[in-house]
């Protein structure tokens, strides 16, 4: 009798511990399912590009911001593993579930040009930020 008393004690612990734990994470506080190669990149003034590699393929781009300035992108068709956004400033690529390739043009001004990638699997959200040097 006593140890079946200590098997339900130490059941009903176990329980209150596991659902402290799941409970205490909050929107955008998951684990790392993209794991991105890098998460920021800087380039001179000149047109350059990077593929940035991930371990994850199920992301898609939630968001994407020129200086401050949000771009409007099918954001449905990022989800697919092969796809294109061309803008006059850059251009980002998928090819295959895990890369992504940023392409951007040279930078005619003196002001520093900065790109923010904003990456989205299922509740995990993560940014790439490209910064390119001015003229």
């Amino acid at each position: 009798m006593r140890s079946l008393k200590a098997t339900k004690l130490l059941a009903i612990i176990f329980s209150i511990v596991f659902l402290t734990n799941s409970c205490s994470k909050k929107d955008g506080d998951w684990d790392d399912i993209i794991e991105l190669s890098q998460k920021e990149v800087r380039f001179n003034s000149t047109a350059d590009s990077i593929t940035i590699t991930t371990k994850g393929d199920s992301w898609w781009i939630s968001d994407i911001r020129l200086n401050d300035e949000q771009i409007i992108f099918e954001s449905q068709k990022t989800i697919q593993p092969i796809f294109e956004i061309i803008e006059t400033e850059f251009v980002i690529s998928r090819r295959g579930g895990t890369e992504l390739k940023i392409k951007i043009a040279e930078n005619p001004t003196v002001d520093q040009r900065e790109l923010i990638i904003g990456l989205q699997a299922g509740n995990y959200f993560d940014n790439i930020k490209v910064i390119q040097e001015g003229n």
